[in-house]
């Protein structure tokens, strides 16, 4: 069975954007087939405010190999502007994910999840018309070489909840968006010089990628 999308829209804030959901849905995963096993996932897109990174309007998470959602948030001021190439940066961050994991489970640890995000944020730069997201390059110069020194000890220990280093929830000590700007400086570091692709790697072991990064 293909990738499958899912409205919710049962009040009906969403049937304005019905056909532009769709196209957008259509063309991107088009894009992303081209480079990565998607497989038979589930889209699920539905408005809601609360769930969305601020500053774009939209968001995305999967919980399983075969489910993402897609939240957005039909009132934010950019939405109407960037929509198409913003659900595309989500969806095919999510979908990065989802074959990742098809392949080896959910990140146990602090070093597999810094490597699943960076994967991911590197991927949707990999896409025509796509770029390297705000929350992987939010944290730079030496407040990321502090985070690379405070995540060292605890690379191989288990992770319980991605609040900590990815959501700010011990904010100063680690900043918002601190796990995906980690990440990303390891991965794509490693990417090139490997002269690969995130497409190409995503299934690629955590453990080779610090050991050559």
């Amino acid at each position: 069975m293909p990738c499958a999308l899912h409205i919710l829209n049962a009040d009906g804030i969403l049937d304005d954007w019905l056909v532009r959901i769709g196209r957008a849905f259509k063309r991107a995963l088009s894009l992303i087939n081209e480079r990565i096993p998607v497989g038979d996932v589930d889209v699920i897109v539905y408005n809601d405010a609360d769930y969305v990174v601020p500053e774009l309007g939209v968001s995305g998470f999967c919980t399983s190999p075969r489910r993402m959602y897609l939240p957005i948030d039909v009132r934010h001021p950019e939405l109407d502007e960037h929509f198409e190439i913003r659900f595309q940066a989500f969806l095919a961050h999510e979908l990065h994910h989802c074959a990742r994991r098809h392949v080896h489970g959910y990140a146990d640890t602090l070093a597999q999840a810094l490597v699943t995000e960076g994967l991911a944020c590197c991927f949707e730069a990999e896409l025509p018309g796509g770029a390297v997201p705000m929350y992987a390059v939010r944290v730079i110069g030496a407040e990321l070489e502090r985070m690379r020194r405070l995540a060292h000890p605890s690379l191989d220990q288990p992770i319980t909840g991605w609040g900590e280093w990815f959501f700010g929830e011990v904010a100063p000590r680690i900043p918002l968006h601190a796990g995906y700007s980690l990440g990303y400086e390891l991965v794509s570091v490693w990417l090139q010089r490997n002269r690969t692709t995130a497409a190409k790697a995503h299934a690629v072991q955590a453990a080779q990628v610090l050991a050559e990064a």
